[in-house]
């Protein structure tokens, strides 16, 4: 048989207001704590963009050095191919994909394709890609979350390719 305590706050647990006090600072706690990862994130997601838009610069040197020009895209001077789309999701892109493929190890793409953000105008986040003047230059751009504008590559003279 149990023995009756004078303390009967040791037998019964936690009374329902210090319940209610621990869950409001844990969730207090975890609110902070995924706000401040979130920015984390945002810059994580720019920096592999800007890492995978100077590999692909890299590789379209290195086939402009082989080839004497840079690869095409569909219609030239139009419009900007995305290049995920390009990954056996549409023909879109599919020549530059196909021209790359020896040049570097695997196309990038943007994790948040096919997403799209609006500032303005509406983009879908993925690597683009255009050529000028019989593909003797290009553009490549990408959209930065954090910083809220486009990274952009190209080769001489390519950066007066217009939006």
């Amino acid at each position: 048989m149990l023995k009756k305590s004078k303390n009967r706050r040791l037998l019964t647990g936690f009374t329902l207001v210090e319940l209610l006090i621990v869950i409001s600072v844990i969730t207090l706690l975890s609110g902070t704590v995924l706000v401040l990862l979130q920015g984390q994130r945002l810059q994580a997601r720019d920096m592999k963009r800007i890492a995978d838009s100077d590999s692909l610069r890299k590789a379209l040197e290195l086939y402009y050095t082989e080839y004497g020009e840079y690869p095409s895209q569909e219609a030239e001077g139009t419009d900007w191919c995305c290049l995920e789309a390009g990954v056996g999701e549409s023909e879109e892109c599919e020549s530059f994909t196909e021209d790359m493929q020896d040049y570097i190890s695997a196309m990038p793409r943007d994790t948040l394709y096919p997403r799209t953000h609006i500032n303005g105008d509406t983009y879908t986040y993925c690597y683009y890609y255009k050529t000028r003047n019989n593909n003797q230059q290009y553009k490549v751009k990408v959209w930065l979350e954090k910083a809220g504008s486009f990274y952009e590559v190209y080769s001489t003279g390519g950066g007066d390719i217009p939006d």
